[in-house]
């Protein structure tokens, strides 16, 4: 710390002590007299006059000392500076805004797990649903739809009954046993086989043809109980109890091929003789 002589006058003290109240280094208490000292001459912003003479001074003795050559190198020297940190203020603004996406693409990223995962465990947790099986609304049109294209439709065509029962037994995930009717009559041949899924019932289903009148008789046999179909007159043929309907085109006739399994002979045929054929194909 600068301390101010003892038995000076006020101006000498001002005047060479100025620069080290201006920066500073003067002890609190030289530094009250200094200011004390300033108040009494009438002396304001003395930091301001100070500062400009300085530096006037220093560009004064810049010129004298330093030729044309020298300031302008100098003069290059702060430009190179300038524009080093102008560049480095451009980059640390880059590599912000860089930072700032990465971390933008992190968290969707995370949000987008998150939400994948939420999905599959909500569709854990929560119970499927799906419509409800309707044969008399979908069977109709499935038998139109076998007759109009039966090799686009049947998945296994074969006129050979024990291979088109091994394929629906094989059948994966069927969840029942379904019946292949014996043969009906000599004149009702067997012409292949398939499986519908309707998520989640699963109809299998067996196409015959009739060949005196080239009509095509289907069976379809899915996992549900008679009682469940709506309310219709009963009929019985021998040992056979089944339900007839009606559909825009065909007949249909419905029976228990078991405890479990419902069985549908479709056809253009009327429905006593559909019972009748029902009646011989399941041997009751």
């Amino acid at each position: 710390m600068t301390r101010i002589p003892k038995n000076l006058p006020e101006k000498q003290i001002m005047y060479g002590l100025i620069g080290a109240y201006v920066d500073g280094t003067l002890t609190n208490s030289d530094r009250r007299h200094f200011a004390e000292m300033l108040s009494s001459q009438k002396i304001e912003d003395i930091e301001d006059t100070f500062a400009s003479y300085k530096g006037k001074l220093q560009g004064a003795f810049s010129d004298h000392f330093l030729n044309e050559g020298q300031r302008q190198k100098l003069l290059n020297i702060g430009s190179t500076i300038g524009t080093r940190l102008q560049s480095e203020i451009t980059e640390s603004k880059k590599l912000r805004f860089f930072e700032m996406k990465l971390l933008f693409k992190r968290y969707a990223i995370v949000f987008a797990v998150v939400a994948i995962v939420a999905y599959a465990v909500t569709m854990l947790l929560l119970p499927q649903t799906y419509e409800k099986f309707k044969p008399l609304d979908y069977l109709g049109w499935e038998a139109q739809a076998f007759e109009e294209d039966p090799e686009g439709r049947l998945d296994f065509p074969s006129k050979d009954i024990d291979e088109v029962a091994a394929f629906l037994a094989a059948y994966p995930n069927l969840k029942f046993r379904p019946v292949v009717l014996a043969p009906m009559k000599p004149e009702i041949e067997i012409t292949g086989a398939t499986v519908i899924d309707y998520e989640p019932t699963k109809v299998a289903v067996v196409m015959y043809k009739d060949k005196n009148s080239d009509d095509a008789i289907m069976h379809f046999s899915y996992r549900g109980r008679l009682s469940d179909l709506p309310q219709a007159p009963p009929g019985s043929v021998g040992s056979l109890t089944y339900r007839a309907f009606t559909s825009e085109y065909y007949n249909l006739v419905a029976w228990e091929s078991s405890g479990e399994v419902t069985s549908f002979l479709v056809g253009r045929q009327g429905t006593k003789e559909l019972a009748e054929l029902a009646k011989i194909g399941s041997g009751r």
